[in-house]
């Protein structure tokens, strides 16, 4: 059943108008964050709401990521876009000296996640916050989750598991933390130490934040489609 992701429409009653270009007869349509209908013309731009569809997109992956260029977040929203994500949570790390967040570019980029859900037929609009490290603490609290530490800056104190032992625990952990390129301040190493989370080292491949994102929701999203056949 193919979908198409409208993220510029108007829903009234029984009617839904839009300027998208829709199938002549019915066509299943999604529209972020309010449901998935089935709809069939009925004049120029509007299109009669016959009945709405029951689906699940059955994705609750909670991905933390340190503040980054805005290039790089370009990247990162693109890839949430196209594979779904329930939380994208943006964090500024104390080895960040740059204050991302206030640019204005960040939210010209927030444009990539709508469009990236338009090309993907995903219809799962990321939840994306800014906080601070202590507002990161606060939301990891009672979560189990994985934290990805970085090659370039690697603890040989911490109990790490390797990226082949870890696999397992992906379909078991929804919240995933993502450290600078420059890897984790010894103070956020601290605190990740005292919540209940797992180290995964990635090994001695460099990566860029934007590469690990992509891999990471690849795997849940297989997970994801082979948990329901």
């Amino acid at each position: 059943m193919n979908y198409t992701v409208l993220t510029r429409y108007r829903l009234t009653n029984d009617y839904l108008h839009t300027n998208a270009i829709l199938k002549p007869v019915f066509s299943n349509v999604i529209l972020p964050n309010v449901g998935a209908y089935l709809v069939e013309p009925c004049c120029r731009n509007t299109f009669k709401v016959l009945k709405r569809l029951a689906i699940n997109p059955n994705n609750s992956t909670v991905l933390v990521i340190a503040e980054c260029r805005p290039q790089i977040f370009k990247k990162i929203l693109f890839s949430v876009g196209c594979f779904g994500a329930k939380v994208l949570f943006v964090y500024k790390s104390f080895r960040s000296k740059e204050d991302y967040s206030l640019s204005s570019v960040y939210k010209d980029y927030l444009t990539y996640v709508y469009q990236g859900m338009e090309q993907s037929g995903n219809f799962k609009q990321p939840d994306i916050c800014f906080g601070s490290f202590s507002d990161l603490e606060t939301f990891l609290r009672d979560q189990f989750f994985i934290v990805f530490n970085p090659p370039q800056r690697q603890s040989s104190a911490l109990n790490q598991g390797t990226l082949s032992e870890i696999l397992d625990d992906l379909s078991r952990f929804d919240t995933f933390v993502l450290g600078p390129e420059a890897g984790f301040h010894q103070r956020e190493i601290d605190a990740f130490t005292r919540l209940c989370c797992k180290f995964c080292a990635l090994g001695p491949l460099l990566f860029r934040v934007h590469q690990i994102v992509d891999g990471l929701l690849f795997l849940k999203n297989l997970q994801l489609n082979f948990k329901k056949t």
